[in-house]
């Protein structure tokens, strides 16, 4: 599953790079995305989640991930995490997308408990 990690750390970077794009994003889309002009925006948001998806079922399929859970949960508990760090991060920030990004997964797919050893 820590191949999740590349697909966090590259949306983690999207939002880092437009904080504002996201934000607007996250509280105007869910109103646009029937609207015939934002079909391209449908289509790949579609899309996004179709491979996040398919990940997250490889994981369980391989008995990685929970199969009590639907993966849609575990899709939308990752996704909103991964989009609103934009509204925690600030420009500048010595702790980079890329460690936030494997820090967020790991906590998610290891848990918050401490490790044995």
């Amino acid at each position: 599953m820590r191949s999740m990690v590349p697909r966090a750390a590259s949306t983690m970077r999207s939002a880092d790079a437009g904080p504002d794009v996201t934000r607007v994003y996250h509280a105007e889309f869910p109103h646009l995305r029937d609207l015939r002009e934002f079909a391209d925006a449908r289509v790949l948001a579609d899309d996004i989640q179709t491979i996040w998806l398919d990940a997250i079922d490889a994981g369980r399929s391989a008995g990685v991930l929970r199969t009590d859970v639907p993966a849609k949960v575990f899709h939308r508990f990752l996704r909103d995490a991964v989009w609103f760090s934009v509204y925690w991060r600030k420009p500048g920030d010595t702790y980079t997308v890329d460690e936030l990004s494997e820090h967020c997964l790991a906590v998610f797919l290891d848990g918050m408990a401490a490790r044995d050893g």
